[in-house]
């Protein structure tokens, strides 16, 4: 899906002119909510796959879990680690006096208890990728141990129950604004709309997409507010909300393709290559710009230069190893004009007796 890639680099760049351009449009927040949502999309998808392959018979619900987790740690620890040592070894105060919160992905939670950006002035933005471990901890086992037919309704109730949770604390407890952001569970109704995506229901997708075209409006009459200096006069949560409603129609048309001019610019080859090592770029950009070169053009192009080395020379040849951990294939039963067919990787042959697979 080229298209995906596209977007995870618009995610990226809007990061990017949130934290080196002086703009008072939250973009770098919208690009972390489209991150949220691409991630409960894919990640969803895979274990439905894995899912199905245990339903097979192919896997054991343990076997899964290992094969998940294992892809996880080669895509993501090493990059992460790799980053937290360099800083470590520049004696960052940030880092040192609080290593284990970094370690163990707790560091959302940390920030959530001190509220102030200048405390983490050079890895603040780590708490992001904090959120995403957390649910790549506990998604897995709500997919893969709880019965196909309680998921839809577990997804909508925790994208309501996040939503509630921000607004509650926001304007009845008037619990600080980062603080309602960067904990996990404030960020499920993200993940949830993009796992409900990943669910393929139409009723689901037909909605969202309504909701999401409809809430396009209501951002763009939000970031003219941000742009005059008024965004106080809205509630950051319903800015919060149409974002994540928007992020939902570019995803679900983007997982489709689009066969129009944005769809064509999310899959150029530049726009994908960058949306490829946008992992990279989120990780280094701010300790480049904090430490290195803060000017947005140098800083811009350090962070693809870093990003694209550590892509080539250590995340590539530590991703290949995911080769030994493959997912096994599910047979996948379609419905067709002559009736049911098997669907075995590429090869199509007839099935008789077995239902369809959604």
């Amino acid at each position: 899906m080229r298209q995906i890639d596209g977007l995870r680099a618009l995610a990226v760049a809007m990061v990017f002119v949130d934290h080196f351009v002086a703009v008072r449009v939250p973009f770098g927040t919208m690009g972390v909510l489209l991150f949220f949502v691409i991630s409960g999309f894919l990640i969803t998808g895979i274990l439905f796959d894995l899912k199905e392959s245990v339903s097979q018979g192919l896997l054991s619900k343990p076997q899964a879990l290992k094969l998940f987790y294992v892809r996880r740690f080669l895509r993501i620890f090493p990059l992460y680690y790799l980053c937290l040592a360099v800083l470590w070894l520049l004696n960052l105060p940030s880092i040192r006096q609080q290593i284990a919160w970094y370690l163990f992905y707790g560091i959302n939670i940390r920030i959530a208890s001190d509220p102030h950006w200048s405390h983490f002035p050079v890895t603040g933005h780590f708490w992001s990728l904090a959120v995403e471990e957390q649910f790549y901890f506990l998604w897995p086992f709500l997919i893969l141990f709880l019965p196909k037919r309680y998921l839809r309704p577990l997804m909508w109730s925790l994208l309501f129950a996040s939503l509630g949770f921000r607004a509650v604390e926001r304007h009845f407890f008037h619990v600080n604004l980062i603080t309602s952001t960067v904990l996990t569970i404030n960020c499920f109704d993200y993940f949830s709309l993009g796992a409900l995506l990943a669910f393929k229901n139409p009723k689901d997708k037909a909605l969202f997409r309504i909701a999401g075209i409809l809430s396009m409006p209501l951002l763009a009459f939000e970031i003219v507010l941000f742009i005059l200096g008024r965004a106080g006069n809205f509630p950051w949560t319903v800015f919060e909300l149409s974002c994540a409603l928007t992020f939902f129609v570019l995803v679900s048309f983007a997982a489709e393709g689009m066969d129009n001019a944005f769809g064509r610019f999310l899959a150029w080859k530049p726009v994908t290559y960058l949306g490829m090592i946008s992992y990279g770029l989120y990780v280094y950009h701010w300790p480049i710009y904090r430490l290195v070169w803060m000017q947005p053009i140098p800083a811009t192009l350090l962070s693809i230069a870093l990003a694209s080395l550590s892509w080539y020379l250590y995340e590539k040849p530590i991703n290949s190893l995911k080769r030994h951990f493959n997912y096994p294939r599910p047979v996948k039963a379609q419905r067709t004009t002559s009736g049911l067919r098997e669907e075995v990787g590429n090869a199509v042959v007839p099935l008789s007796g077995v239902g369809s697979y959604n």
